[in-house]
């Protein structure tokens, strides 16, 4: 029997498949600097060493190393997405292991995220038809994952279309400004984009729902409006010997301690509470005493 293997103990067409993903690598970099039209073989042969007739070997034309790029690209991230969207975590959970999975794989691929956003004209039209294809097959996916929470938030009242869209707009531009060697790892980034669409599409931590009392309260409070009004209730409510909750009720029906807008925005979660004591009624809506 033939006996395939190189130097190294890999196969011919392991040491392939090396080659292709290092002109592929080589290519997302060169492009993302020069653009596509200014590149060259010539230039890609200079930064890896390789002949212009060795690249040729791998690609026929420039073109169709930009396709493979790109849809090589796609095909990764949308095989981690796929994984996550048929899994049983929750919404917010396959939130957050799709943020950790595309910043992970696009802050590691600086140039394949700019081909992405910058190059899509430049394929031919058969190409850019599966190229399109494979994009939107992408935002359906993670237009499940945004659906999926704000069913389970009826009360945010937010379309799905421009959620995922705010969503991916925000991701899709990380080659523009993140620094891989700067202060912020990629694990923390995907943690702070969590924080931000978590709060927005899931309506932040219930915390009513968890307790409602001690250091759930106090962070909700103190995230949402600062240390002041969560140490204010905190006193409030040790005093008159009451729960916080009932003094988040007193203070959304006074006037001036909250704004106008700080207490609508409220109004609707209050409502929700389960009643307690002499305050079983609950908060009037928008329109009556904790209204305008």
């Amino acid at each position: 029997m033939k006996d395939n293997r190189v130097s190294g103990g890999r196969t011919v067409s392991e040491k392939k498949e090396d080659r292709r993903e290092q002109i592929l690598s080589a290519a997302a970099k060169l492009f993302s600097e020069k653009g596509f039209e200014r590149s060259t073989f010539t230039d890609l042969a200079g930064r890896i060493g390789f002949t212009k007739a060795a690249l040729y070997y791998y690609y026929r034309s420039k073109e169709q190393l930009l396709f493979e790029l790109m849809q090589e690209a796609l095909d990764r991230v949308a095989s981690d997405l796929k994984e996550i969207v048929e899994s049983n975590a929750s919404g917010l959970d396959k939130l957050k292991d799709f943020l950790i999975s595309h910043v992970r794989y696009f802050t590691n691929h600086p140039g394949e995220n700019a081909v992405l956003a910058n190059e899509i004209g430049s394929l031919n039209d058969e190409h850019r038809q599966i190229v399109t294809k494979s994009e939107r097959e992408y935002v359906k996916l993670v237009s499940r994952i945004v659906s999926e929470i704000l069913q389970q938030r009826p009360s945010q009242n937010m379309n799905v279309i421009p959620a995922v869209f705010a969503l991916l707009g925000s991701l899709n531009w990380l080659f523009t400004w993140y620094d891989p060697e700067g202060r912020i790892t990629p694990e923390e980034l995907a943690e702070d984009f969590l924080k931000l669409y978590r709060d927005g599409l899931g309506g932040g931590v219930p915390v009513w729902e968890a307790g409602t009392e001690g250091p759930a309260l106090d962070q909700f409070l103190t995230r949402s409006y600062g240390p002041g009004l969560a140490h204010a209730l905190g006193v409030r409510a040790q005093l008159n010997g009451r729960s916080a909750k009932e003094e988040l009720r007193d203070v959304l029906r006074g006037a001036g301690i909250l704004t106008v807008e700080e207490r609508l925005g409220l109004i609707d979660q209050v409502r929700a509470m389960p009643a307690e004591g002499s305050h079983a009624g609950g908060v009037d809506g928008p329109r009556g005493t904790g209204g305008r």
